[in-house]
């Protein structure tokens, strides 16, 4: 990017000229050059080189680019703005070397892997719009979860695709912790520190912000680096995450194959996530099959972009997810099937538990959809129910006085909300500060509910993918959100009607993990000199969407069967456009 003297605020005193020049290193040829000539103002303004023919690039050119300012008046001022701080070179302006960086964007006359991957993509989406319309208004006998399936592959095939390693929020961490989980598997020690392969170590190609050009790397290295030269290890000096190792398993498993296979780090770690994600889509596959109402409510979730996003990674939220969508299926089975086995009720329990103690029981009141099962048969098991309810009890007050006491044990708020944000070097709120301030802590909570509710919406269904910085325009999000909505009301010829302490209990569920998400981040991560909650993101409130939406189930809208049908259509019509704009962003 260029600017004139005063960063544009001057006009050029004469004419100038551009040159620039292309070079073969290896051959030590000139490739190309181009003299452009002007005389405006160039105010945060690009510059673009045409040569005359085209090159071909092979595997192992080397080519150098040369910019070279001809003419230009003493009394001008020529600055070049220099980005992409990673590729250090020297920049030469009338004779004078200036320490700098620039960075050299070409059009290929030939196709790269992002290509290929555009065209590719291309066809898998419209194959699987055809496919999903024949089965579903002309071969209409096929299951749902079948359906299911065959969206899901294709789908992951793409997002595994599009979203590289790395690309998902705070990826890199989970990477870590995947990777000791292997490690303890494999018979090395569990420690503050993480041993890991040298060719991993040193692996420079993964990246939280993937351009055309690191794509190209990254699928290159996916596809060809299918053996290392040095499989020593080393120590990486970081602390994994202190969390639930079993959300890990997946990933780990896939990292353990690629290591034994003696993998390079990319294919190896692909795996890992390839892994994660098939648990996933057998978790969904499942609740899809055996729920007996919302079935295609449960597909719909599973094919959000944010879902996806977080599925096809090595996020814990894979785990998460996987384990909410199981719960609140088996939920909903024990509640109203009448084909009951012993193992629906295991699952349930089971599955609640895991999912109940994970991110510090944001999502511990899961745990109340065991009430289900109990109140269904507290007639007839009278003293069960009271045994079963009086240790659910139990284990609720061990889960909560533990959080409670270290809130309150200082006037600080506790050892880990210790009334200070590191991140803005200032202050934050704690509790005795928000019970002395009650009017504070109404307007902190009314402020972020006014300002940021659409955002919520907005990020909770995948309108800002990666590090929040791949635009989903909202008309996507609107469509994906009214078909998720739709599915989950009452159908006409439908006799299932909400149980209403069952929707209370939804509610219950849903309002306190919104509740505890919004009080860590106001107590861990908020500077008191700000009047609403900093940091909350739409993702965390995925795994208590669908119950509520039960919420809002009732007589009070009632579609047909065939709108279940449109809404499936055109949530798998709308992903070539969402495609196309991850696409786009990596332009």
């Amino acid at each position: 990017m260029l600017s004139t003297d005063n960063h544009g605020e001057k006009e050029m005193a004469s004419s100038y000229v551009l040159v620039g020049r292309l070079y073969d290193v290896t051959t030590q040829t000139l490739i190309g050059e181009q003299e452009i000539e002007s005389s405006d103002k160039m105010n945060d303004s690009y510059v673009q080189f045409e040569f005359d023919s085209a090159y071909k690039v092979n595997a192992g050119d080397v080519l150098r680019a040369e910019l070279s300012v001809e003419k230009l008046s003493e009394d001008d001022g020529l600055y070049i703005n220099l980005l992409e701080a990673q590729n250090y070179d020297k920049a030469k302006i009338n004779e004078q070397v200036l320490d700098g960086t620039f960075r050299i964007v070409y059009e290929m006359t030939r196709m790269d892997y992002y290509s290929i991957a555009a065209m590719f993509i291309v066809i898998l989406s419209c194959l699987l719009i055809i496919a999903i319309y024949i089965l579903l208004f002309m071969y209409k006998k096929t299951p749902i979860e079948y359906i299911y399936l065959i969206s899901a592959i294709v789908i992951g095939t793409v997002y595994l695709i599009l979203i590289p390693i790395g690309e998902t929020p705070d990826e890199f961490v989970h990477i870590e912790t995947a990777y000791d989980v292997a490690n303890v598997v494999m018979g090395y020690e569990h420690g503050t520190d993480i041993e890991m392969r040298t060719c991993d170590l040193e692996d420079t190609v993964l990246t939280n912000d993937y351009k055309r050009e690191q794509y190209n790397v990254y699928i290159s290295r996916l596809l060809h680096d299918h053996h290392v030269a040095d499989t020593s290890s080393g120590m990486f000096g970081d602390t994994p995450l202190n969390t639930n190792r079993y959300l890990y398993y997946p990933a780990a498993l896939g990292m353990i194959i690629g290591r034994l296979l003696k993998l390079g780090t990319i294919p190896m770690m692909f795996i890992g996530i390839v892994f994660n994600y098939i648990v996933y889509v057998l978790c969904a596959f499942y609740s899809i099959k055996k729920i007996p109402y919302g079935k295609t409510m449960l597909f719909l979730f599973s094919v959000l972009p944010m879902t996806m996003q977080q599925v096809t990674s090595y996020s814990y939220d894979c785990g998460i997810l996987a384990l909410s969508v199981l719960t609140f299926a088996m939920a909903m089975r024990v509640g109203y099937a009448d084909d009951l086995r012993k193992r629906d009720f295991i699952i349930l329990a089971v599955s609640s538990i895991l999912v109940a103690t994970v991110k510090n029981g944001a999502y511990f009141f899961i745990i109340l959809l065991n009430l289900i099962p109990l109140i269904r048969f507290r007639k007839v098991h009278k003293n069960r129910f009271r045994v079963i309810l009086a240790i659910m009890g139990l284990s609720t007050l061990l889960f909560v006085f533990p959080i409670v006491r270290n809130a309150i044990s200082s006037p600080n708020g506790g050892t880990l909300m210790n009334g200070y944000v590191s991140w803005a070097d200032e202050p934050g709120y704690n509790i005795s500060y928000l019970l002395s301030n009650p009017a504070s802590f109404v307007e902190i909570c009314w402020n972020t509910f006014m300002d940021n509710f659409s955002y919520y919406l907005y990020t909770m269904i995948g309108g800002s993918l990666g590090w929040l910085n791949i635009d989903i325009p909202w008309w996507i999000i609107i469509a994906l959100m009214t078909s998720l909505f739709l599915t989950a009301m009452k159908k006409e010829n439908e006799s299932f009607d909400l149980k209403p302490w069952m929707r209370w209990l939804f509610a219950i569920i849903a309002l306190y993990s919104i509740a505890c998400t919004a009080a860590a981040m106001l107590l861990d991560f908020t500077p008191i000199s700000y009047n609403e909650i900093l940091g909350i993101q739409g993702r965390y409130f995925l795994p208590v969407l669908m119950p509520l939406m039960y919420v809002m189930r009732g007589n009070w809208i009632k579609i047909n069967n065939d709108t279940e049908k449109y809404c499936i259509l055109t949530t798998m019509i709308v992903q070539p456009f969402l495609f196309y704009c991850i696409l786009s962003y990596m332009l």
